[in-house]
């Protein structure tokens, strides 16, 4: 029912605020990227911007891990896995953050890339501190 349908999403939006985790589509070859409304923050945006572009995605990545982000996209289409990366964006407020996403591809009927369905988190705090421990331990040779 319409009622169950809307619980069910605000379960689901609850968990993904709690989580720090966004939603996000591409059908591959469409202009534009579906994202939840939980991603926008992620990447310091409004949720009332519109529907995003991949060419404006592709500007929300850090200039230094662009080319690797979508080479490592692409090797996980050839081998047909579930894509794992690390990278950092420069939100639209100059911050720069640190991003890691968990892809699936999806194949249609005939083999060919239809979409790509995954989950962003923001794990700059993370890095941080992997960062000041390497200091530490630097520190402490």
């Amino acid at each position: 029912t319409a009622a169950t349908l809307r619980r069910e999403r605000e379960r689901l939006a609850i968990a993904l605020r709690t989580g720090g985790l966004g939603v996000y589509e591409w059908r591959v070859g469409a202009p534009t990227v579906w994202w939840s409304p939980e991603m926008f923050p992620l990447f310091g945006l409004d949720p009332d911007s519109g529907p995003l572009t991949v060419q404006a995605f592709d500007a929300l990545i850090h200039p230094d891990d662009r080319a690797l982000l979508w080479r490592k996209t692409e090797e996980s289409i050839a081998r047909r896995e579930i894509f794992r990366h690390e990278y950092r964006i420069v939100r639209a407020d100059g911050v720069v953050r640190w991003m890691f996403n968990q892809s699936q591809i999806g194949f249609d009927a005939e083999g060919k890339v239809e979409r790509i369905t995954g989950v962003a988190s923001d794990i700059t705090e993370r890095k941080e501190a992997e960062e000041a421990q390497r200091a530490l331990e630097s520190a402490l040779k």
